[in-house]
């Protein structure tokens, strides 16, 4: 009984730990560098991306960032030049999108023409697969407009990821 037990407590320790997962990516905005996104995938509802400017953009711009998705809530605290503020759910959707559709993709690899995903009011749609490795998403509800992922075969997070806003074009590229 004793054994059964410890066994039992190795596989749950042992599983606890297998999940989680760690990205990092280097961003360019409209052609410049920017800075880097790390991402750590504890769980598939309990992920942290942290965001800084450095490069060029660091000289004009200080920006730094840290997003908590525990399931459906969001929480987004960041510093511009010095000036701190916090998103709850309801403000990062509306305007921070970009940040909770890219860490969701992350988390959910496999995609379908036409199927959709939804992230609080924000939905994302399949438009077009190219063999499997990249893929086209139409953002609707949301300042992001379109997202693409080139995903290069057995490897299980994108090698890039192109993010469109009002503002601009992100491009994520991993490290």
């Amino acid at each position: 009984m004793y054994k059964s037990l410890k066994v039992i407590l190795f596989i749950l320790f042992v599983s606890g730990f297998s999940y989680a997962k760690s990205i990092t990516y280097s961003a360019n905005f409209m052609g410049l560098s920017a800075g880097s996104i790390k991402v750590n995938i504890n769980s598939k509802d309990d992920i942290e991306c942290y965001g800084k400017t450095n490069g060029i953009f660091s000289i004009f711009y200080s920006y730094s960032f840290k997003f908590v998705k525990k399931g459906d809530i969001y929480t987004l605290e960041e510093d511009k030049s010095g000036k701190k503020k916090i998103y709850n759910t309801d403000a990062v959707l509306k305007e921070k999108s970009w940040i909770p559709i890219f860490v969701n993709m992350l988390n959910n690899p496999n995609y379908n023409v036409g199927s959709s995903m939804s992230i609080g009011n924000i939905k994302a749609i399949t438009e077009a697969n190219v063999q499997n490795q990249i893929y086209f998403f139409k953002i609707e509800h949301s300042y992001t407009k379109r997202v693409v992922l080139w995903y290069v075969k057995d490897h299980e997070f994108p090698k890039l990821i192109r993010i469109e806003t009002k503002s601009g074009t992100i491009n994520l590229e991993k490290e």
